[in-house]
């Protein structure tokens, strides 16, 4: 047999050729595994692996499974991913990508997943080809699920803000969820800690109005790997600046997002609103189920800038409890809705001027009542209202004791040419503390009968034949004809003992 002898110089070369042959293998393994591409980078971007090693990221940098994405104070970055998600991340972000598959020639394949966790900071995305079922956002106050395509958070000082602009998602933590978008009441939803349930918005929080970049996505974006979905070049380049005039936009579409089909009334002993009178009176979403959500502007129904002015004040149930409700059909199209809530629900103060809310939660029961607001109200005639056909309410008894309320009975006499309104009350708090209160609006100003809204004063009455009373009422005509009221009230006595009672009703004539 003859031996063949090798030279340092073949041994080199073969080395050589193996080496290569290793790296190409481990880049083709790296490339099967990439999870996006970065489309736009300005300012301090990097990638952290698991061992904390920073690798600065540019356009065309690909991004990997296991690494986080780390914006600087001032920087801005956009990354596309392998199923033709496009992601837009703010300046002081910390994003990792736990993980990310997906094949585009098996679409909806078992394997197929985009797991992603905010650590700090916040993005707004257009989600891609990934099943909802198989896409969350993690954080450390809630989880993220998508249910469409166009949305934004962000983890601020007090808590974690999510916003829709199109589609849906769902937010959700240990204690509770909220949807929104996309048929649900709400396009904002703050969660300010992992053991509070996160609650709907009814405005859009200034962290997310004030605070997001303007970003453009090139109009062609670069490919990824051959699985790259023919739409990816489109979705990227058509990414929506995060510019002042979409968050506008999305603000000025709030009021169509929360179904406000009614008129609500809520009345709560000692609320820290500034109204006009004790409680909440304004638009309000469908009564029948028991948990409607109730707005107010500060404004009367008679003001000019009533429709179009952003809610001041939201109160919704919350953690509450639902301890009474009813419903009732007042014609073929109108209805009305009353019911109780126990402690716990939530108060929403949003200062518009600052671009602020103040979340705070009701520590007392609410009474509360909505109707569908009767279109055209009669311009002549007389009308006596009497007959109850729901009534809420209770009271505060002198050690503050929260007592029920029984043996509710009215009678209210409306005259509708001259807008005045006068009658009587008469119920029972606590089993001994025997109501009669007198009510009554002139129709001058405020007062009265105001289109199909009332305000009132209470002007006489007593509580246990003695104490004199002062308070306020307020309420709905509801019915084609003004057939029924849907009111609230709040009344204390001025002398002796300090008792209070609060309630809502529907009464018809």
């Amino acid at each position: 047999m003859r031996r063949v002898s090798t030279t340092p110089q073949i041994t080199q070369i073969l080395a050589s050729l193996l080496l290569s042959i290793i790296v190409a293998a481990q880049a083709s393994a790296a490339d099967d595994s990439v999870a996006g591409i970065v489309i736009v980078a300005a300012g301090n971007f990097f990638a952290l692996d698991a061992k904390q090693e920073r690798r600065i990221l540019e356009r065309r940098s690909k991004v990997y499974p296991g690494e986080t994405l780390v914006t600087g104070n001032t920087a801005q970055a956009q990354v596309r991913f392998i199923d033709g998600a496009v992601i837009s991340l703010r300046p002081d972000t910390e994003l990792r990508i736990n993980q990310y598959q997906y094949d585009a020639k098996h679409k909806k394949a078992p394997n197929e997943s985009s797991v992603l966790t905010l650590l700090k900071g916040g993005f707004r995305t257009i989600t891609g080809a990934i099943g909802k079922e198989k896409y969350k956002v993690q954080s450390s106050l809630a989880t993220i699920g998508v249910r469409g395509t166009h949305y934004e958070a962000v983890i601020a000082s007090d808590g974690l803000y999510v916003g829709v602009w199109h589609g849906g998602v769902t937010v959700s933590n240990e204690k509770g969820k909220v949807d929104l978008g996309m048929g649900a009441d709400f396009n904002f939803a703050y969660t300010p800690a992992i053991n509070v349930a996160p609650v709907g918005l009814l405005q859009a929080p200034a962290v997310i109005i004030n605070q997001q970049p303007a970003i453009t996505a090139p109009a062609k974006a670069d490919q990824t790997s051959k699985g790259t979905p023919p739409a990816q070049d489109k979705l990227a380049g058509t990414l929506p600046q995060m510019n002042d005039s979409l968050l506008q936009d999305g603000a000025a579409n709030l009021g169509g997002i929360l179904k406000l089909e009614q008129t609500g009334i809520a009345m709560f002993a000692a609320p820290s609103t500034q109204n006009t009178f004790d409680g909440i009176r304004g638009k309000a979403t469908l009564g029948n189920g028991g948990s409607p959500v109730f707005t107010d502007n500060g404004l009367s129904s008679s003001d000019p800038a009533y429709t179009d002015t952003s809610a001041k004040y939201v109160l919704m149930q919350g953690n509450a409890t639902v301890t009474a409700s009813g419903h009732a059909a007042i014609d073929s199209i109108h209805t009305a809705d009353w019911g109780a809530w126990g402690s716990g629900a939530i108060l929403q103060t949003y200062d518009a001027a600052a671009g602020t809310m103040q979340q705070q939660t009701v520590d007392k029961p609410v009474y509360w009542a909505s109707a569908t607001p009767t279109q055209l109200m009669p311009t002549s005639g007389t009308a006596v209202y009497s007959n109850v056909i729901g009534a809420v309410g209770g009271g505060t008894i002198t050690d503050g004791t929260q007592v029920g309320m029984s043996g509710f009975s009215m009678s209210a006499n409306v005259n509708f040419g001259t807008g005045s309104i006068s009658g009587s009350m008469n119920f029972t708090t606590n089993s001994s503390n025997t109501w009669s209160v007198n009510f009554a609006g002139s129709g001058a100003g405020n007062v009265g009968v105001n289109g199909s809204n009332l305000n009132l004063a209470i002007t006489g009455g007593s509580v246990n034949s003695g104490d004199p009373l002062a308070g306020t009422m307020t309420g709905v005509f509801t019915g084609t004809n003004a057939n029924a009221i849907a009111g609230g009230f709040d009344v204390h006595s001025t002398a002796g003992p300090a008792l209070s009672a609060q309630g809502a009703f529907v009464v018809s004539q």
